[in-house]
């Protein structure tokens, strides 16, 4: 698809709860690390976002009791506030990247909290 010119975006995978412990931790996954060859080795159409990165510097953030809340049966799907927060993490991160994805995106990077990494 790139040689017919497509722009893709390639993201991390979605964190989990990180705070299932007590305590709020977060280590990529090898998986993040095979996002970014591919994103690399595909050159300038391509974009990478670590929404796993975003999505856990929040859940830091926030604290082991709130992100708990945002998962009421078990530590991978969240309810629809956590949902809500995975959503505004992943926009956060194509605004502050380079996809050209983010053109699309009616939120401003500063009405999303948290920081650009």
């Amino acid at each position: 698809m790139i040689s017919k010119g497509a722009h893709v975006t390639v993201s991390s995978p979605t964190s989990n709860n990180v705070c299932e412990t007590g305590t709020c931790s977060y280590t990529a996954l090898r998986f993040t690390d095979y996002c970014q060859i591919v994103v690399s080795n595909t050159g300038w159409l391509t974009a990478f976002v670590d929404h796993s990165q975003y999505l856990a510097n929040r859940y830091i953030a926030f604290g082991a009791t709130l992100v708990d809340s945002y998962y009421p049966i078990y530590h991978m799907h969240s309810s629809l506030a956590g949902a809500n927060l995975v959503l505004s993490t992943f926009l956060k991160g194509l605004l502050c990247g380079r996809s050209p994805l983010a053109m699309y995106v009616k939120n401003t990077t500063a009405s999303i909290t948290g920081s650009c990494i």
